[in-house]
């Protein structure tokens, strides 16, 4: 019967040593997991991203933009603030206005007309035409008109309207009257009678 055969060390290359794989059992399994796996999964672990500092990063940067799109709602908002205050100027107290005109309720459906301001330094008349088309949709009353146009007014103008006399304007013709004669040094000048009499026709000019 022959012998299991043994090893022969000298087949092995001189200076080097058995290679030997270290293994790691589990208490609860019996299957050996290799030792060098674990320092792969810990070097892994070690070399993925810093995910807290990315997230950091993510939410100051979000921040900023909801800061100014907050600030810029900001700025809108005051713009249409203003325009209300100017708006409902005339029913604080020392308004220009009777009782009539600012005790009576705007129309539900109302909005403020949009056209250019007037400063003074052009036609009143042409102003006031650009309003009456504008009002055209509403109902014109007294009241109306005149609550809405002073919303129309800046500048100079706007400065003409805040000195008027409490309670003098009954009617939106006297508002008119009113702001027409402070601003004719800016209206357009009108050919006078005496202007047209002095033209005369030259003979080969036709009558059209």
């Amino acid at each position: 019967m022959e012998s299991p055969a043994v090893p022969n060390r000298e087949d092995q290359p001189e200076g080097e040593a058995p290679q030997r794989r270290t293994t790691e059992v589990h208490p609860d399994s019996s299957t050996a997991v290799p030792v060098r796996s674990r320092c792969h999964s810990r070097d892994s672990a070690q070399a993925s991203p810093d995910f807290d500092t990315l997230s950091s990063d993510s939410t100051d940067s979000l921040r900023e933009q909801v800061r100014q799109v907050h600030q810029q709602l900001d700025e809108v908002q005051k713009e249409v603030l203003k325009s209300k205050e100017e708006f409902e100027e005339s029913l604080k107290g020392g308004s220009p206005f009777t009782p009539e005109i600012q005790d009576k309720p705007l129309p539900a459906n109302f909005r403020l007309p949009s056209l250019e301001l007037y400063d003074g330094s052009c036609d009143p008349t042409e102003h006031v035409a650009t309003f009456y088309t504008q009002m055209a949709l509403y109902d014109m009353s007294d009241a109306l008109m005149c609550r809405a146009f002073p919303t129309t007014l800046r500048g100079p103008a706007r400065t003409w309207y805040s000195r008027l006399k409490p309670a003098s304007i009954s009617s939106f013709d006297l508002l008119v009257k009113e702001f027409e004669l402070n601003f004719l040094a800016s209206a357009r000048p009108k050919p006078i009678t005496a202007s047209l009499l002095g033209l005369a026709q030259g003979n080969e000019e036709s009558l059209a």
